[in-house]
């Protein structure tokens, strides 16, 4: 299952993110992991966000944990 199709079964949920963010702090605050898998899954969602400093208040779009399997890429 690709990650759309996850998000098209599953639907997404709203993480905001505070001043100075970036993508692998907001992974292990979402997933409490550094896997890459991780770090995709939230690219592939929000695909115009500058992960090198999210600015405070940008919404990021993340599957729920228990949404995801080992087969999702």
């Amino acid at each position: 299952m690709t990650v759309e199709e996850a998000y098209q079964s599953y639907g997404a949920k709203k993480y905001t993110a505070s001043e100075g963010d970036n993508i692998a702090y907001i992974v292990r605050k979402i997933y409490n992991s550094d896997s890459d898998q991780y770090l995709r899954i939230l690219e592939v969602l929000n695909p115009r966000v500058n992960w090198a400093s999210v600015p405070g208040g940008t919404q990021i779009e993340y599957l729920d944990p228990t949404a995801i399997t080992e087969t999702l890429y």
